[in-house]
């Protein structure tokens, strides 16, 4: 089942509707609006048209698609972050996860270094392809990592599984709680 609005400030009106094997919905019709939305690398985001409102006399024709929400799926859950436990203060150290995208899409992931800081989205990766990043933290401290992963669509999956890092200071002489 669809559900949606399309359309501009004048009178629009969809004329065809078809539905592909992948349930993919492809709307053709007439708009009268100079707002009519487009999308970017849209084949023309200009209206041609005249300034009458009336598709019929002065208007233009689109084509829509809209991707079925069966079409493209989030990532699945990233795997639990890899790598050192026992750390120190000040020095970058690297992580490592994976995660499958259903569709085979290019993956883009976000750290949480559990210290209130993001790494921003990182990539492309190849799904399946591992992908690493690195953090240094500034306090001595037991610090819960985890990761995201997001498609080329912008479909997002869950966070993954915590991965729990000890922090020491050599500058402070504490070494990392075991």
């Amino acid at each position: 089942m669809y559900s949606t609005f399309l359309g501009g400030t004048a009178a629009d009106e969809g004329i065809g509707i078809a539905v592909d094997k992948d349930e993919n919905v492809y709307i053709l019709g007439n708009t009268g609006s100079e707002d009519f939305p487009t999308v970017k690398n849209s084949y023309d985001t200009s209206y041609n048209g005249g300034h009458g409102g009336y598709f019929y006399d002065t208007g233009d024709v689109f084509i829509v698609k809209y991707a079925s929400p069966a079409a493209s799926q989030p990532p699945d859950k990233p795997g639990k972050p890899s790598g050192p436990r026992l750390l120190f203060a000040g020095r970058p150290h690297v992580f490592t996860t994976t995660a499958i995208d259903p569709n085979g899409d290019n993956l883009y992931y976000m750290w949480d270094w559990g210290d209130g800081t993001y790494s921003g989205w990182l990539g492309p990766y190849a799904s399946g392809e591992p992908a690493q990043a690195s953090h240094a933290w500034t306090d001595a401290w037991t610090y819960r990592i985890k990761v995201s992963a997001k498609d080329d669509h912008g479909y997002e999956s869950v966070w993954s599984d915590p991965f729990i890092v000890n922090i020491g200071s050599i500058k402070e002489g504490k070494m990392p709680p075991k």
